[in-house]
């Protein structure tokens, strides 16, 4: 398995003025996941109330997640999904080196600091979250461009 990770590579520009600039490029290079490794997918699925889809998408993309310096923590997304009759589909999905790292999150401090006000909420979706929890046993990528 393999994911993406940032690279810095600095390089000298002369100026006009004979001083010395740096200039920052940044590159994707693949990164190959030890052999055995199990990451781990964790979903939460949210049936939002028709007509609550930008308040639902305002709570989540300006809270703070807190996730950024867990140990094991890989990716965060939120999706949108269908339209149904009664309500708009959504999903947390955030990726893991293990389910060991996601369980662990779940008891820290800083799951508690990121999930304070999530009760207050609950006018904008039916029902609880259904939770979705996923041991990745393949992943296939595109392939890494150069530049």
């Amino acid at each position: 398995m393999r994911r993406r990770d940032l690279s810095i590579k600095f390089l000298s520009t002369g100026y006009p003025s004979g001083r010395l600039g740096f200039k920052l490029t940044l590159r994707s290079q693949p990164f190959a996941q030890p052999i055995g490794k199990v990451m781990f997918i964790a979903m939460n699925r949210f049936k939002v109330v028709p007509g609550s889809q930008a308040d639902f998408e305002q709570v989540w993309t300006t809270r703070d997640t807190h996730l950024r310096d867990v140990p094991g923590f890989i990716t965060f997304h939120l999706l949108r999904g269908p339209d149904r009759e009664d309500h708009i589909l959504y999903s947390s999905h955030s990726i893991w080196h293990s389910r060991a790292d996601f369980e662990a999150w779940t008891r820290s401090e800083a799951f508690r600091r990121a999930h304070n006000t999530a009760g207050s909420n609950k006018p904008l979706y039916l029902g609880h979250p259904e939770f979705e929890g996923f041991e990745v046993l393949q992943t296939v990528e595109g392939a890494v461009s150069a530049d």
